[in-house]
C-alpha cells in the first residue's frame, strides 16, 4: 500500500493513475479532487507544515508566471494559458513540480496580546459572541523565493492566508493593520 504523507505525495500518485482518480482526466476534475482534499484539512485543522501550502499555488501561478485568470481557480488559469497541442494536466505536473521546491521558514512572529482588537473582529451569528483571535501570528517566507504569508496559530490549530506578499514588510504591514501591532513587537 501506497502511503501518502502529504498533498503532493496524492498528486504524485494521481499523476501515475491518473483514470482511477480523474476518470474523465480533465483538470477541472482533477481541481475539484483537490479541493475536497484541501477542504477536509481545513474541516479538521490539519496544516501540512513542511511543505508549500497548496491554497497558495493560484497566486503563485500569477506571482512567478503572471497567470490570468486565477480568480477562476488555477485549473482555468492553466487552460486558458496552453495552445491546443498541451495537456493542461501535464502542465499542471510540471508547475507543481516547481511549486514543490518552495520550503516554508518562519522569519518573524508577534504573540497577540490581549489589548490587540482586529480591525476585522465578527461576532458570530449575531449573537455578539466573538471569534476567537489568534494567540502568535507568523510571516512565513518560502524559500528561495522571496514570497511571504502569514500564518495565524491558535490554541489547538493553524491558519494561513490565501495572500502572498512579495515582502516581508507587506506581509507585518497587514498584521499591523489587522491586528493594531506595533512594529517593536515582532520577535525574529
Amino acid at each position: 500500500m501506497i502511503k501518502c504523507k502529504n498533498i503532493f505525495d496524492l498528486i504524485d500518485l494521481i499523476q501515475k493513475r491518473t483514470a482511477m482518480f480523474i476518470p474523465d482526466k480533465s483538470i477541472n476534475s482533477l481541481k475539484t479532487y483537490l479541493d475536497g482534499y484541501d477542504t477536509c484539512m481545513w474541516v479538521h485543522g490539519i496544516i501540512e507544515l513542511d511543505v508549500p501550502m497548496f491554497k497558495h499555488f493560484g497566486e503563485w501561478l500569477v506571482r512567478m508566471f503572471n497567470y490570468q485568470f486565477t480568480s477562476y481557480g488555477w485549473a482555468y488559469a492553466i487552460q486558458n494559458t496552453i495552445d491546443n497541442k498541451q495537456d493542461p494536466l501535464q502542465l499542471f505536473f510540471q508547475l507543481v513540480r516547481e511549486f514543490r521546491k518552495l520550503h516554508p521558514h518562519m522569519v518573524t512572529r508577534v504573540k497577540i496580546e490581549p489589548h490587540h482588537q482586529p480591525t476585522g473582529m465578527k461576532s458570530i451569528n449575531g449573537t455578539g459572541e466573538q471569534i476567537s483571535k489568534p494567540i502568535e501570528i507568523q510571516v512565513i517566507q518560502y524559500k528561495p523565493e522571496g514570497l511571504f504569508f502569514v500564518r495565524h496559530c491558535y490554541k489547538a490549530r493553524y491558519e494561513h492566508s490565501y495572500s502572498l506578499f512579495p515582502s516581508i514588510k507587506e506581509a507585518k504591514n497587514q498584521v499591523e493593520i489587522e491586528f493594531q501591532v506595533i512594529s517593536e513587537e515582532w520577535i525574529c
